[in-house]
């Protein structure tokens, strides 16, 4: 399942050695990051996430929502990005959240996963 997220929404530029996912849904996030721990072997202080936020939301209340979530502490995050929407009104009520590693052997050995699981069907 990991790896069907990290094909879908993950960042797929080698150069970086970024491993990151972005996504709106708490429950996908919260699903990557166990595979993460688990089947990578991603100690959980390693793993931080961003927020991406429309200037109209609370930073603080989306910080506390995402943290809970998906189960990540709140001194992992960095700092949020807000931005301005191109409406006024609120169209997510949470913001954006990345998951994000930083290992080239980890993104190398996703992205031979990826290829591999890619052959089977």
């Amino acid at each position: 399942l990991g790896l069907a997220i990290y094909w879908g929404e993950g960042d797929k530029n080698f150069s970086d050695g970024q491993v990151k996912v972005s996504n709106i849904d708490p429950e996908l996030l919260r699903l990557f990051k166990t595979f993460l721990e688990k089947l990578c072997k991603i100690k959980k202080e390693k793993i931080k996430a961003n927020l991406l936020l429309y200037s109209d939301l609370k930073a603080d209340e989306c910080l506390g929502y995402w943290s809970r979530a998906i189960g990540i502490e709140k001194n992992n995050f960095y700092k949020p990005v807000v931005i301005q929407g191109r409406r006024k009104t609120r169209r997510l009520s949470y913001g954006v959240c990345s998951l994000q590693v930083n290992s080239k052997i980890v993104k190398k050995k996703i992205l031979v996963w990826i290829g591999l699981l890619s052959k089977l069907f």
